[in-house]
Order: structure tokens, then sequence, then C-alpha cells
């Protein structure tokens, strides 16, 4: 989904709500390692464009994913389940319209983990984040959200 133009946010601001960032615990209480193979840079707020993050997670899975491929191709009948925190692909979340915070999207996932769950060939994908459910089937992988309570860390979440 496009962004709105900034202007457009000064209208429908409402009064009193904190932004984003405040409101967002991950941009309060992470504190990430300076890596320098992985420039996380400034990731403080939504508009960052840093991949840092996700990269340097990408690469601690590539052992597992290189081995994974390998068992795969020798034993195709096996079924594969692959797990992971965050949201694999962006259609796996709302549209933004539905969502209580349209920043959502920006910090729930990471097109990454969908690369690797395809190199090993899975069959199931089972995630989290989001805290909002979904079985959807996207080109012969079913994806599976079933969150099974969330815990309240604060009045705003």
């Amino acid at each position: 989904e496009p962004e709105l133009p900034p202007s457009a946010y000064e209208s429908i601001k409402i009064k009193g709500l904190p932004a984003f960032e405040e409101r967002w615990a991950d941009f309060r209480y992470c504190k990430w390692p300076e890596v320098p193979e992985f420039p996380i840079g400034e990731w403080s707020n939504v508009s960052s464009k840093s991949q840092g993050l996700a990269d340097m997670f990408a690469k601690l899975n590539e052992p597992w994913v290189e081995m994974f491929a390998t068992v795969k191709s020798k034993r195709e009948s096996i079924k594969v389940i692959t797990l992971s925190h965050f949201v694999p692909r962006q259609e796996l979340v709302p549209e933004k319209r539905f969502l209580i915070t349209s920043e959502l999207p920006k910090v729930v996932g990471s097109d990454l983990i969908e690369r690797q769950l395809r190199q090993v060939k899975s069959d199931l994908h089972v995630f989290g984040h989001t805290h909002i459910p979904i079985d959807l089937d996207v080109e012969h992988v079913r994806y599976l959200q079933w969150s099974l309570g969330m815990q309240r860390k604060g009045k705003d979440a």
C-alpha cells in the first residue's frame, strides 16, 4: 500500500496520541550490537531504510537453510515446517485500513524470511509477531499464525 503524503498525517493525527516510535516498545527497549558487516544504522523510527537487522538475522539462518535444502533435495517426500517470529511476506499483514496503526507493516517482518523458507521448500510456515490470526496458502506454502493471547505491555498495547 502506498504511503500517505506527510501533509495528510497532520489532518488525521489523534490529539494526545504519542508517536508510533514511542508506543512501539522495540524502539525503546531493543539494543542491537554494532556488527561491521551489517550496519544497522539509525533504527529508531519507522522512516529508517536500514536493512541491517534483517540481514544480520538472515545470515544467522544461512547454515541451517543450506543443510535443510540439501536434505530436502535428497528426500522429496519429507514435509518441511519452518518457523519464524516475524512475518515472511507483506500480504500476510492486513491492509492498513484494517489495522489499529498503519505503521505496523513497517516493523513486523522481512522478505528475507520468505526467500529462506522457499530455499528449503517449506510446506508449512508458522509465524507470529502481529497477533493477527491467518491461515493462507500462497504459492504452494501454507502460512499459519494463530495467536493464543496477548500480554498487555501498557495501556496503548
